[in-house]
């Protein structure tokens, strides 16, 4: 919810043209009707990012990134709607009223903040003891790690000294209460030890956010000790699973991939042997919530876990999240070293570039590390081998990913890759996966199937509406680089470019409704002819009826702003605010006749209205009378739709 009315939140939307604002972060050459470069938010070669001034939008086709002015400054900055709103207010030169915050919110926000100082303040002050008459021990051993002085210092890397409560004192010194203290994660209170620090006789790795606020941190004790390595507890700042160690300067690089480690002098080590592309996980397993950061910024993951018998695990149990994430991944050899720090030390960067040349596919690594639990030369235990690996292919929902992976199998085993396909059909049947997705391409074709005999007598109108719909899923899937407004031909598809996201595929009735959206949006007249047949029920909950309420009450108001429909999904998932930039961002191809055009709205919101009414049916209640009333009524809307006049210019 915005602390800030929506006529000021218009002001300041209206008063930062959102080509100026992009301007500043990204290069931008004017392409036909749009502004085009590359993506900040992904890496690429050729541009696919586009800046649109006339709806004040940006989408890129690549990553699927899109948004508002503010959507950008959140997403490129890491700012929150309010902070996104105030930066864009003080570049414009107005002034905001103070926030209309509850005591709660207004409480939470100031707690926020004092964390926030507290942890800066504690970095600080465990640099300064490091290069302080205390901190020889932990700069040794830095110095030993082979750790130059510039990459100390870019990483903030700090010593607690052997006191157990000089950050304690420091911080009161600066004027802390004891409860922010102890929430901050790094001092603790007890009856027996009174106050005391968390971490002492500890080098230190200050943990930041994607914005470089330093959130927590990680701790080596010096000599012997229990644990070993120490990280912050979670606080108010600091989800373990949502935070990734070096992401504040690897989502900078210029290459394509990211490099997933496991621990702090990893990715430390990676980064001063030039891979400003690694991250790594806090020592904890890989969870849903850093897949979906990653995917933020790349598309595909090299896994650089240690090379142990628990580092294969973690590989195991990290390759489906990020395949999941739509991520894809692939596995380096570590071998002889334990860990890539070690690698470093003793092969080199140039050793590891072969081994990113030379990674392996994370599925035939999966597949090589499940032979260890068979005997292959016992034909029963060779056998069930197989069949697990055909269960596994029978999984991939694409046939040509089957087929491919049915291959690779076939060609490292040397068996024929029929038997092996015979194998995945088998295992598919017996664990229902063929039904399943018997079941999911009959839904995809949409959820009111019509036969020969219920379609419109007109059936060029069914294939003009379905061309429609596809034109709009292969313009950006493969876009040109050229005029987003020029006519859709599948001849001019472009392969994608590296680190590019493969958009998700998506059912007919999804694509009619973002069809009829972005339709309505570009011409207010069509809002005309479809108010009397379909309302924002009519479409699937979530994100469509909701963007559709947006559209019906701007629609009443005399024309649709979706840069402003935008600001309603800024503190939602970034998943729904993508979906919402595609529907505004996509191109709708150009039917010139008339004719066609009317075609084309009528299947399209006769395939809207069907689904429409029999989702309607599913959930209602054939005794109930209002029910039957209301389905009269949609029957009745529906037979009209079928046989009136549309008049379109």
């Amino acid at each position: 919810m915005p602390y800030y009315s929506d006529e000021l939140i218009d002001q300041v939307r209206e008063a930062n043209d959102i080509v100026d604002v992009i301007g500043q972060y990204v290069g931008l050459k004017k392409t036909g009707s749009a502004y085009v470069g590359l993506c900040p938010f992904h890496n690429e070669k050729t541009g696919s990012f586009h800046v649109n001034r006339g709806k004040q939008f940006y989408h890129c086709f690549g990553c699927g990134a899109g948004g508002n002015v503010f959507t950008f400054l959140m997403n490129y900055e890491n700012m929150t709607f309010p902070e996104a709103v105030k930066t864009l207010a003080d570049r414009a030169g107005i002034a905001l009223p103070e926030r209309r915050m509850s005591k709660e919110d207004r409480a939470r926000a100031d707690k926020r903040s004092r964390l926030l100082e507290i942890n800066r303040e504690a970095a600080k002050f465990y640099f300064a003891v490091l290069r302080g008459k205390d901190g020889a021990t932990a700069m040794n051993y830095f110095r030993d790690r082979q750790l130059t002085e510039e990459t100390m210092q870019k990483w903030g890397l700090g010593y607690t000294g052997s006191h157990s409560n000089a950050l304690y004192r420091y911080l009161k010194g600066k004027g802390y209460e004891d409860r922010d203290l102890v929430d901050s994660g790094l001092i603790a209170i007890s009856e027996r030890r009174g106050a005391h620090d968390k971490f002492w006789n500890r080098a230190m790795f200050p943990i930041m956010d994607a914005g470089g606020k330093v959130i927590a941190f990680g701790g080596r004790v010096m000599g012997e000790g229990e644990p070993k390595y120490l990280n912050s507890p979670e606080t108010m700042i600091f989800n373990k699973s949502r935070t990734l160690f070096g992401l504040f300067l690897a989502k900078r690089t210029r290459r394509p991939q990211m490099i997933l480690c496991e621990g702090y002098m990893d990715v430390i080590s990676m980064h001063q042997n030039g891979f400003d592309n690694t991250v790594a996980s806090l020592g904890t397993a890989l969870t849903e919530g850093h897949a979906q950061m990653l995917k933020r910024y790349t598309r595909q993951v090299y896994l650089s876990y240690d090379s142990d018998p628990a580092g294969i695990r973690a590989a195991l149990r990290a390759i489906p999240l990020l395949k999941d994430a739509g991520i894809s991944c692939k596995i380096i050899n570590m071998q002889p070293c334990k860990d890539p720090d070690e690698f470093m030390k003793k092969l080199g960067p140039d050793a590891y570039e072969e081994r990113i040349k030379e990674a392996e596919n994370s599925f035939m690594f999966t597949i090589r590390m499940l032979e260890r639990d068979y005997q292959m030369d016992d034909p029963e235990s060779n056998t069930e081998f197989f069949r697990q690996v055909a269960l596994r292919i029978s999984r991939f929902p694409e046939e040509i990913e089957r087929g491919n992976y049915i291959q690779a199998v076939a060609d490292r085993y040397h068996r024929s890759a029929e038997s092996i396909r015979q194998l995945v059909v088998h295992m598919a049947s017996q664990e229902g996966i063929l039904a399943r997705r018997k079941s999911a391409d009959k839904a995809d074709k949409g959820a009111f199937s019509l036969n020969r005999s219920q379609r419109d007598p007109d059936e060029d109108a069914f294939a003009m509406a379905d061309a429609y719909a596809r034109a709009q899923d292969e313009t950006e899937a493969a876009y040109r680089g050229s005029d987003p407004g020029m006519d859709l031909s599948p001849a001019r598809t472009a392969r994608k470019g590296p680190g590019q996201r493969s958009q998700p595929r998506e059912t007919g009735m999804r694509q009619s409704q973002r069809l009829l959206l972005t339709w309505i949006t570009e011409d207010p007249e069509i809002y005309r002819v479809v108010k009397p047949y379909l309302e924002p029920m009519d479409f699937e909950e979530g994100v469509y009826r909701d963007v559709a309420e947006e559209v019906w009450s701007q629609s009443e108001q005399g024309g649709v702003n979706p840069a402003r429909i935008m600001d309603h999904f800024q503190e939602g998932d970034e998943g729904v605010q993508r979906e919402v930039a595609r529907i505004f961002n996509t191109t709708v191809g150009r039917l010139t006749e008339r004719t066609d055009r009317i075609k084309a709205l009528r299947e399209t919101l006769l395939r809207i209205k069907r689904a429409a009414m029999e989702r309607k049916r599913r959930k209602g209640n054939a005794v109930d009378p209002d029910f039957l009333t209301e389905m009269i009524r949609d029957k009745k809307k529906l037979q009209e739709l079928e046989h009136i006049s549309i008049d379109l210019k």
